[in-house]
C-alpha cells in the first residue's frame, strides 16, 4: 500500500511511502457557496501521508508512477495520518 514518493522534493532514506487514491467521491464539496447548497459531488485524488512527514497545504508531492501534485486542501487528520485533496502541479 503506497509508493515511494518525494514530498517537497526531499530525497530521504528510506523513501517516504505515501498512498494516493484516485477517483474518491466527495459530497458537499464547495458547500460554503450558497450556489451549491452542499449538493455538489466531485471526484478528487486523495493522498494519505503519515503525520511524522510534517505535510502542509501547498507542499509538492511527486510519486514513483509519475504523478506530480500539490497538497491542496487538508481533508482529514486523525492524529497519525493526514489526508489531503490533491491538485495537479503546474509549473
Amino acid at each position: 500500500m503506497g509508493q515511494a514518493s518525494l514530498l517537497r522534493g526531499e530525497i530521504v532514506t528510506p523513501p517516504r511511502i505515501i498512498h494516493v487514491k484516485h477517483g474518491v467521491q466527495l459530497t458537499g464539496y464547495g458547500s460554503e457557496s450558497a450556489a451549491y447548497r452542499g449538493d455538489l459531488v466531485v471526484e478528487k485524488s486523495i493522498a494519505t501521508i503519515p503525520k511524522e512527514y510534517n505535510p502542509m497545504v501547498g507542499d509538492r508531492l511527486q510519486t514513483a508512477d509519475g504523478g506530480d501534485y500539490d497538497l491542496d486542501v487538508l481533508h482529514q487528520d486523525n492524529g497519525f495520518t493526514m489526508k489531503f485533496i490533491l491538485r495537479d502541479h503546474y509549473v
